[in-house]
C-alpha cells in the first residue's frame, strides 16, 4: 500500500471532522500528510531490515561459533573412538551428535551462543552479571524429553565471554546483505531461514576477513557444557532463588515477551568445554554417559 493510498483513506474515513494530534495539522493538505506517511513507512522499513540484521548477525555466530566448536572437539579430544556428526541441516533444537566408533549415538549437543548479560543477576538471582547464563525453562524440559523417549544424554554447550554480538555484526555488515535478505523475505511465502542461511554463507564467502575476525573473538571465548538432567536438577533445587519470574508479580509487564528462565552459574553448575573432552578421554565414554544421565555434569 502507498503513502498516497493510505492518505486517501484517512481522508475519507475522518472526511470534515477533526483528525487526531498529531495528524491534525495535516488536516486539508494531503501533500504533508503524504511526506509524513512516507517519513513513517521508511522508518519502518528500517527497523525490519536491522531486525533482519540481526537474525544475519546471529547465523553469522552461530556458524563461527560450530567451526571454533569442531576444531576444539578435534584437537582436544584424546580419542579416536568419538565421531561427531553434523546435525545443523536439520534445522532442529541438535547441533551435533557424538558416535562411538561402531556407529553408536552417544550425546546430543546444542550450543547457545551467550551475548547479553544480565546487568540485574546479582540482586534477581543472586549471581555475578559475567557468571550468570539464563536458559529457559521450557527448552530444558524438551531437551530431557527428547533424552527420555531417546535414552541419549542430551548436552547444551554454552559459549561466553566474547565481545562480538550480533548487533556490532549487523552494523558492520554491508548494507546489499540486509536488504537482499529483507526484500527476499517479503517476495517469499516460505523458505526465509533458507534464504538467510544462503546469504549468511554468500557474506562468508565473499568478506572472509570480517568473518575470520568473528572466529578470533570466539577462539578467545570461554566454553563450557551441562547436561539437562543437571539443569533440571539444579531448576528443581534452586527454583524459586533462580527462575525469578516465578516470585515477581507483573512479570509479563516488566520483562514483555521474555522466557521463563532459570539462571546458572558457569564457574559453580558447568563444566568446561576442554575438561568435559578430557574427561571423556580419561575415564571413557561410557562412564561419562552415567554421569550425563545423573546429572553430575
Amino acid at each position: 500500500m502507498t503513502p498516497e493510498t493510505i492518505a486517501d483513506v484517512l481522508a475519507e474515513a475522518f472526511g470534515a471532522d477533526p483528525w487526531p494530534s498529531p495528524l491534525r495539522r495535516f488536516t486539508g493538505d494531503k501533500a504533508h500528510l503524504i511526506s509524513l506517511l512516507k517519513k513513517e513507512m521508511r522508518g519502518k522499513q528500517e527497523a525490519e531490515t536491522i531486525k533482519t540484521g540481526l537474525i544475519l548477525g546471529s547465523l553469522v555466530l552461530g556458524e563461527a561459533a560450530e567451526r571454533v566448536f569442531e576444531a576444539t572437539f578435534r584437537t582436544k579430544l584424546s580419542t579416536s573412538e568419538i565421531q561427531l556428526l553434523d546435525q545443523r541441516q536439520s534445522r532442529s533444537d541438535t547441533d551435533y551428535k557424538l558416535l562411538n566408533g561402531d556407529g553408536r549415538q552417544l550425546y546430543r549437543i546444542n550450543i547457545k551462543f551467550h551475548g547479553t548479560q544480565f546487568r540485574k543477576a546479582r540482586e534477581m538471582v543472586g549471581l555475578d552479571p559475567d557468571d550468570c547464563f539464563p536458559l529457559a525453562t521450557y527448552k530444558i524440559k524438551s531437551a530431557l524429553d527428547k533424552q527420555d523417549q531417546e535414552h541419549l544424554p542430551y548436552l547444551f554447550v554454552i559459549v561466553t565471554g566474547t565481545e562480538i554480538s550480533a548487533e556490532a555484526i549487523q552494523r558492520n555488515m554491508p548494507g546489499v546483505f540486509l536488504e537482499a535478505a529483507h526484500l527476499g523475505k517479503k517476495i517469499i511465502r516460505s523458505g526465509k531461514r533458507a534464504l538467510e542461511e544462503k546469504i549468511v554463507a554468500r557474506f562468508i564467502d565473499s568478506e572472509s576477513d570480517r568473518f575470520q575476525e568473528v572466529i578470533d573473538a570466539i577462539n578467545e571465548a570461554r566454553w563450557y557444557v551441562i547436561s539437562a538432567r543437571r539443569a533440571e536438577k539444579l531448576m528443581k533445587d534452586n527454583l524459586f532463588d533462580r527462575v525469578f519470574a516465578l516470585r515477581m508479580r507483573s512479570f509479563n509487564r516488566a520483562y514483555r515477551n521474555a522466557e521463563l528462565d532459570m539462571h546458572f552459574s558457569f564457574s559453580q553448575d558447568m563444566m568446561p568445554l576442554e575438561e568435559f573432552l578430557k574427561t571423556i578421554g580419561k575415564e571413557g565414554h561410557f562412564k561419562v554417559v552415567g554421569m550425563l544421565e545423573r546429572g553430575t555434569i
